[in-house]
């Protein structure tokens, strides 16, 4: 969960948070939502392809954990696709294992 105490009542913080986004039409920053709060905008592709980033990041990180590399690293590759700015951390936490 985001950390929200320096957020004041109402206002999203100003940073992107996985309860967050931006709407690409009109920039408006907003909660989660099917349809932008100002423009009417369909953000349904947008959280499509966020939830399945998220599950390919949850994927890499079991595989990792479960000392599979091989499906680590190819879920890692659906990462790369979807949010390649997300995949970073991944790639470093499979390198570091790879290492040992």
């Amino acid at each position: 969960m985001p950390d929200l105490s320096d957020t004041a009542a109402g206002e999203l913080p100003t940073s992107p948070t996985p309860l967050s986004l931006t709407c690409p039409v009109c920039r408006a920053k907003q909660v989660v939502s099917d349809q932008c709060r100002r423009c009417r905008a369909d953000l349904s592709s947008i959280n499509t392809l966020r939830r399945s980033e998220a599950v390919a990041s949850l994927a890499a990180l079991a595989n990792l954990v479960a000392g599979n590399p091989s499906d680590a690293k190819q879920s890692l590759r659906t990462v790369e696709m979807l949010a390649p700015q997300n995949a970073k951390a991944l790639q470093h936490l499979l390198a570091t294992q790879s290492a040992d």
